[in-house]
């Protein structure tokens, strides 16, 4: 399955078989996600740290595309524990175990799916060249920094500063 949130302005060519391919052909991959971009290449988010009780944070939020760091870049393919839901692929099959709570926001359940693969032995990955853009920042200012972060597997506790990643002093 491929999901693309309605809010997206323009995809990147070959968007759908960068997302599928990564699923499809790997079995250890639970979901691929695309980078989210502002109109002028800002990212909004190369994926999710991911804590516990629903707390997430993405990364490399407001940094330009083509900039890098001490933690790479938003166009490495990249390990995640979580993405948001703005564009990713995942196998139909996957889902059957993880349905909806009543009521739940469609981005509290997508990381409760991202969750429950990575504790059946699965991984995420963001894949730099499948990209959607949007007009305006769909989420609100991200999560602050929550301690439950240090136990993402692909973040290191010592880049708390979420986004953009860097060393703290």
């Amino acid at each position: 399955l491929v999901l693309v949130d309605g809010r997206v302005e323009a995809i990147a060519p070959d968007f759908v078989n960068e997302l599928c391919g990564w699923v499809y052909g790997h079995r250890e991959i639970g979901w691929a996600a695309a980078i989210a971009l502002r109109l002028d290449e800002t990212v909004i988010e190369a994926g999710r740290v991911a804590g516990e009780a629903g707390h997430s944070a993405p990364l490399f939020r407001g940094v330009p595309l083509r900039s890098w760091g001490w933690f790479g870049g938003a166009l490495w393919y990249r390990n995640a524990a979580a993405a948001s839901p703005y564009a990713f692929a995942l196998r139909r099959t996957d889902l059957a175990g993880i349905p909806p709570a009543p009521a739940e926001p469609f981005g509290t359940w997508w990381l409760r799916v991202c969750v429950a693969l990575r504790a059946g032995g699965r991984r995420g990955l963001v894949d730099p060249h499948a990209r959607v853009w949007f007009a305006h920042d769909p989420e609100p200012a991200p999560s602050p920094w929550h301690e439950s972060f240090a136990r993402d597997p692909y973040f290191h506790p010592h880049f708390r500063s979420v986004s953009p990643l860097r060393l703290l002093p």
